[in-house]
């Protein structure tokens, strides 16, 4: 019942739909940026306060290759792409049908999303990275500063950067395969963020194989047969 509703093209898009195919690409974006950045983020915040105000941590998952990896504060920067992955499935020209995998790709992240938030609060990890951090300017100070107010050390096991990013680079490749461009663009953008959760030591390795296994999993079982199943894949 739930990948049903999932999979099927919610009313909520319809207007919003009409105008893009005409042009207006604006409404439909909104709407998108309501469900991943406001809804989403209304979510992973209290999770992220409410782990670090209770202080339990059910595992530590560092390995020694963790510590090994360099800090590089201006992978900061390719680690705020994150927040655009959402949206770039809306920012290319598009047929009928590929807009309406679009709409329903987005209604499908949230499957993928809650079960990492469940995660989060039934196995809370803390990453006690933060310690490896040395500043040698004060663009990075100020850089990490910022990164570290916002979100809390209880960002953990999976890494959402991992996961989204990863889940929404599949279904962008596969979606638009006549974008060669814009395809190139969006790996490279990905290579970048999944490096960047290393380097700003802002996630553990298991971060990062967590996330990339609750993207694919999602994806193979649920969003490929919805999304392309008339289609040798």
């Amino acid at each position: 019942m739930l990948i049903s509703k999932l999979t099927t093209e919610w009313e909520f898009w319809k207007d919003a739909k009409t105008e893009f195919l005409q042009g207006n690409r604006r409404p439909l974006i909104l709407k998108v940026f309501l469900i991943t950045w406001v809804f989403y983020g209304i979510l992973y915040f209290s999770i992220n306060r409410y782990n670090a105000s209770r202080d339990y941590q059910y595992f530590f998952p560092e390995i020694s290759l963790d510590s090994h990896i360099p800090f590089i504060w201006w992978m900061i920067f390719p680690y705020v792409t994150y927040y655009f992955f959402f949206l770039f499935p809306f920012f290319v020209e598009q047929t009928d049908e590929q807009l309406s995998r679009s709409i329903r790709f987005t209604q499908i992240t949230i499957l993928p999303t809650m079960l990492a938030f469940l995660i989060f609060l039934i196995i809370p990890v803390e990453v006690d990275l933060r310690d490896q951090i040395i500043t040698q300017n004060r663009a990075a100070e100020v850089s990490m500063n910022l990164l570290h107010g916002v979100d809390t050390a209880w960002n953990g096991w999976p890494s959402l950067h991992i996961l989204h990013s990863t889940f929404i680079t599949i279904f962008f490749l596969k979606n638009f395969p006549d974008h060669k461009k814009a395809r190139i663009y969006v790996f490279m953008l990905y290579v970048g963020l999944a490096l960047s959760t290393l380097f700003t030591k802002q996630h553990y390795l298991l971060d990062f194989i967590a996330g990339l296994a609750i993207a694919y999993v999602p994806w193979i079982l649920i969003a490929k047969k919805a999304l392309f199943s008339s289609e040798t894949i």
